[in-house]
């Protein structure tokens, strides 16, 4: 009787090893089709140095989550050859399959995570960067970081054990270093890169040229656009947690880790799509549900709203997902000024979220001041 309460009381608990990575395959692939779906209903913008509708960012996007798919799948083929029970009661044949699967892990992993982190600065790259050479330099550095994390981490994976082999197979001659000391050191690097993608937009953001209140607003959303952050976190703590135990029963306690790292590739993805799906949102909300199937339909919100002073404003929706408001008023020319047409004057375009020098010259006799709000 103990035996068989035993027998079902473990099967119960692969179940429900099982929920999770299926959530975190399901889920973000949702998420990509509603954002693919998005930029395939965007008009590309005239106003944006992207000229394409889909771009890095969404590829990076495309990539990871093909790289998720792999990862939880793998999660799962983790469960059938052990996960979640002492190593003692793995049987040998399977407690091979199962190092040899979580061997390959490490790269879909790996690259992944890069992959989403790539896609947010690259995203930042899209709405923050037009004008500001300075913040573009700083996307750069950090897609450098990136990289180079991830180049590290892919050597130390090959060679963590010598011979690789022996990183499956423990009964082969030969040594490994300490696997909870080399995960230890890649999660905490890769939390400070996270940190700083998460952090890098908030003061170009702050200076934009808004109320307060929309300057919190815009925040929060490219602060809840990379809340992955949190999930680094917790991985970072459940290794800790396991330390040295990792490799001395590495079949029950890197559960919890892998429970973690199975969701962070899922999340980046769901997190850096939401401005996409806010476009969608806001969509529907002002053009009806049959816009979404309308992609030749004007996107943007026409008409002018009252600002409450003598200048109109226009509202529309830009290719980001993001409200954008313009404020537009002539420049009369001046009566001895000469050229063929007497109201073709200068206008000055300045987009705040490129910083107050971002200027450029037309032909239209209109003043326009552009900055961007969240619905």
């Amino acid at each position: 009787m103990s035996s068989a309460q035993n027998v079902e009381i473990s099967e119960i608990q692969q179940g429900q090893l099982r929920v999770l990575p299926i959530a975190m395959i399901v889920v973000p692939t949702i998420i990509i089709l509603l954002r693919a779906w998005s930029r395939a209903l965007l008009p590309v913008s005239p106003t944006s140095h992207i000229t394409t509708k889909f771009w890095w960012d969404d590829w990076m996007v495309f990539a990871a989550g093909a790289l998720n798919i792999a990862n939880c799948g793998m999660g799962l083929k983790l469960v059938d050859y052990g996960l979640g029970q002492h190593v003692q009661d793995v049987p040998p044949e399977n407690l091979y399959k199962f190092l040899k699967i979580l061997w390959a892990v490490h790269y879909t992993f790996d690259i992944g995570t890069v992959l989403s982190k790539a896609s947010a600065l690259f995203f930042y790259d899209r709405v923050l960067s037009a004008n500001n050479s300075r913040f573009k330099h700083a996307l750069w550095l950090v897609h450098a970081m990136n990289f180079a994390w991830l180049f590290a981490r892919l050597f130390g994976d090959i060679f963590m054990c010598s011979p690789v082999q022996k990183a499956w197979n423990p009964a082969l001659p030969g040594k490994c270093l300490n696997t909870g000391w080399l995960w230890t050191g890649f999660g905490v690097t890769g939390l400070l890169i996270d940190v700083i993608i998460l952090i890098m937009p908030l003061p170009v953001l702050w200076k934009l040229r808004i109320t307060t209140l929309r300057r919190i607003q815009i925040c929060a959303v490219f602060v809840l656009g990379y809340l992955v952050v949190v999930v680094s976190i917790g991985r970072l703590v459940t290794i800790l947690e396991a330390g040295d135990q990792i490799d001395l029963d590495p079949t029950y306690k890197l559960v919890l880790p892998l429970l973690w790292l199975g969701s962070e590739i899922a999340i980046a993805i769901v997190c850096v799509s939401l401005p996409s799906i806010l476009f969608l949102g806001q969509r529907a909300h002002r053009n009806g549900f049959r816009s979404l199937f309308q992609p030749s339909a004007q996107l943007s919100k026409t008409g002018l709203i009252s600002s409450g002073t003598n200048h109109p404003y226009h509202e529309e929706s830009d290719e980001n997902g993001l409200v954008m408001r313009t404020r537009a008023h002539s420049h009369r020319p001046s009566s001895g000024s000469s050229g063929s047409d007497p109201y073709l004057g200068r206008t000055k375009a300045m987009v705040e979220l490129g910083g107050p020098n971002a200027w450029s010259t037309e032909h239209n006799g209109i003043h326009v001041v552009r900055g961007i709000e969240v619905a």
